[in-house]
């Protein structure tokens, strides 16, 4: 399938409508997919752009065989880390920063967010970046589809914010971070 021309700014993931233990109900999954197409959201896979990886599709398989053949059984092991004992606290704290910067603003901070990493798209090492965020319901995906324009001070700003926390906690799977990112 050709790609758009011009590439559109926002994409539109769909693992979110599968993942769950109770899937996202035909009827609302697919109205979400019609606003997606009404709104130029027309990437739903990042392989439309970048093609294939070029190692087989069970590659993944084996990365997960890898993670529980090494995961301890111990009942305090959950998977995000960042969520748990008192690293949810401090999290919470850069949360409440963000969502701050969003309401002064006047948007979501789902909307700050997309705009703080296209802000990042064609700078520095950083090539075309085309976010694909999911949603399930058709007023998010018009929501993520709503491209703020976010100032260079902005940036800094928001930069800056996160530069002056130490998330707590890891965000991968300890240990899958390496098999993740090399």
């Amino acid at each position: 399938m050709p790609l758009p021309k011009p590439l559109p700014i926002t994409g539109f993931g769909l693992l979110g409508m599968t993942w769950r233990p109770s899937p996202t109900p035909d009827k609302q999954a697919f109205s979400a997919m019609k606003t997606a197409i009404s709104h130029g959201a027309t990437i739903w896979s990042s392989s439309s752009v970048y093609g294939m990886p070029p190692q087989p599709p069970t590659a993944g398989l084996h990365l997960l065989r890898r993670y529980f053949d090494n995961l301890r059984l111990d009942p305090s092991c959950h998977f995000l880390f960042c969520l748990i004992q008192d690293n949810f606290p401090k999290n919470l704290e850069l949360v409440e920063r963000i969502n701050d910067f969003a309401r002064q603003r006047g948007v979501t901070p789902a909307q700050l967010a997309l705009a703080w990493i296209r802000a990042h798209s064609n700078s520095g090492p950083c090539g075309t970046i085309i976010p694909t965020p999911g949603a399930t319901a058709a007023s998010h995906v018009e929501e993520n589809c709503t491209a703020i324009p976010l100032a260079a001070e902005e940036k800094e700003q928001l930069d800056a914010i996160l530069k002056s926390f130490d998330v707590a906690g890891e965000r991968q799977v300890v240990g899958m971070s390496s098999e993740l990112w090399g």
